[in-house]
């Protein structure tokens, strides 16, 4: 008779160890379909090699609509921070569809300064800036208009920098990190030499005005190379030439035309 008790009350002693479970990638995520997304999201592009295991908690919720996972990096530094977020709680399925992104350490940290109230939701995965910077840096998309750039070493206007609307539409439309490249500063209130007054962000490869007196009021005007190299040695804005009074124009020859 004492063997059916032995055996049952070992059986009870097992029970909470049998409960216990570790945090996984995806675990706390309100769907199966949202789960395998997060999965697929760390396998993706050797994110999980960039982060240490297990996940620091399970998914939670994150800003007004979305979620988020986090992991502390590869190295195990002091607050360095990686996340795999997702921008609503709908389920989304079939091939090749991302609705989780990577936002990787120094832009997740940057990210939270700005906020997902103000930035939105990562539209893309955390990605390299590439060639037309000249500090290396990373950048990445939100659905609020806005592109933050993060530098791996302090620039001569600083680390990070955010480009919002009415910045950010007319950077995209222009071809973004393609043609303009990264902000390399903020937005910077100036004066030009003729007195007119506009808001002003700096890019690797040029600059955005925003005009804001004078008869070029609420005009976006923007100055790139090859023209912003002369600009720039003419003393940009401060210089004789001024605010763009006009886009460059492509002439039949192949030359660029630009007004000041």
């Amino acid at each position: 008779m004492r063997c059916p008790r032995l055996l049952g009350l070992l059986a009870a002693l097992c029970l909470p160890a049998a409960a216990q479970t570790s945090i996984e990638v995806g675990s706390g995520a309100p769907h199966e379909v949202i789960r395998r997304s997060f999965v697929a999201a760390y396998f993706r592009g050797g994110f999980a090699y960039l982060v240490s295991w297990p996940p620091l908690a399970e998914v939670k919720r994150f800003g007004a609509t979305g979620l988020v996972q986090e992991f502390q990096d590869a190295a195990k530094s002091s607050g360095v921070k990686y996340a795999l977020v997702k921008a609503d709680t709908t389920p989304v399925s079939g091939e090749n569809v991302i609705d989780v992104f990577q936002v990787h350490g120094a832009m997740y940290a940057y990210y939270n300064t700005i906020g997902v109230n103000t930035a939105g939701y990562p539209n893309m995965d955390t990605r390299p800036c590439g060639s037309l910077a000249d500090t290396p840096c990373t950048y990445q998309t939100f659905d609020k208009n806005y592109v933050l750039f993060s530098y791996q070493t302090a620039t001569l206007n600083g680390q990070n920098f955010s480009s919002r609307d009415p910045f950010f539409t007319r950077w995209s439309s222009l071809g973004g990190l393609a043609v303009l490249g990264p902000a390399i500063s903020a937005e910077t209130a100036v004066t030009s030499s003729a007195g007119g007054n506009a808001t002003l962000q700096t890019y690797s490869r040029g600059a955005i005005f925003n005009i804001t007196s004078g008869l070029l009021n609420g005009r976006l005007l923007s100055v790139r190379q090859p023209v912003y190299d002369v600009y720039v040695a003419n003393g940009g804005h401060a210089g004789f030439l001024g605010f763009p009074a006009g886009e460059e124009m492509l002439l039949p020859n192949g030359d660029r035309r630009q007004a000041f």
